[in-house]
C-alpha cells in the first residue's frame, strides 16, 4: 500500500489572440475537470461567441498596468499556467502573462501554433522575437508546428 497522497492542483489555461482562444474555446467545451479557462482578445466580438466565462478584452485604451491586474485576479490561486497561443499573436500580451505568472511562482508551460517547422530560420523577425520573449517568461514551451500540430495536440487532450 503507497502512502502517496493526492494533492489537488488549481490548473489555469489562457488563450490569447484567434488562434489561442480557439483552442481555449474548444478544450472548455470537454469540461476538462480541475481547469480554469480563461481567453484574451483584442475583438469583443470574438469575445462574445466564446463560452468562456473569464474574458480579458485587450481593448486598446487599457494601460498594460490595467491589463495586468485583470490578469493576476484572472490566474490568482493557480498551481500551474498554460499559456496558449499562435504566431500571430499580435496581443503583445503573452510575455506579460509569463512574466506575472512567474512573479506569482507557478508552473508556467507556453504552447504556441507555428508555421511549419521546415520553414524554421525564415519566420520574420516580430514572430522570431515574439517567441523569444515569450521563451523568457515561461518555464517550459512547447512549439506546435500548424501543419500537423493542433489536430494531434487536441486529439491527445482528448479534445
Amino acid at each position: 500500500m503507497s502512502n502517496a497522497r493526492f494533492i489537488p492542483m488549481s490548473i489555469k489555461t489562457i488563450g490569447i489572440s484567434d488562434g489561442g482562444v480557439a483552442i481555449a474555446e474548444r478544450l472548455y467545451t470537454h469540461r476538462f475537470s480541475g481547469v480554469d479557462f480563461v481567453v484574451a482578445h483584442q475583438d469583443r466580438a470574438v469575445l462574445a461567441g466564446c463560452g468562456v466565462s473569464t474574458q480579458i478584452h485587450l481593448a486598446g485604451e487599457k494601460t498594460v498596468s490595467r491589463v495586468a491586474e485583470e490578469l493576476r485576479r484572472a490566474l490568482a490561486g493557480a498551481d500551474t499556467v498554460f499559456v496558449l497561443a499562435d504566431e500571430n499573436d499580435d496581443t503583445g500580451i503573452t510575455p506579460l502573462i509569463g512574466d506575472i505568472a512567474q512573479d506569482m511562482r507557478v508552473l508556467t508551460t507556453g504552447i504556441v501554433t507555428w508555421p511549419s517547422l521546415k520553414f524554421a530560420g525564415a519566420w520574420p523577425p516580430a514572430e522570431e522575437r515574439g517567441l523569444s520573449f515569450l521563451r523568457q517568461g515561461v518555464d517550459t514551451l512547447l512549439v506546435v508546428p500548424d501543419d500537423s500540430g493542433i489536430p494531434g495536440l487536441l486529439n491527445a487532450l482528448g479534445a
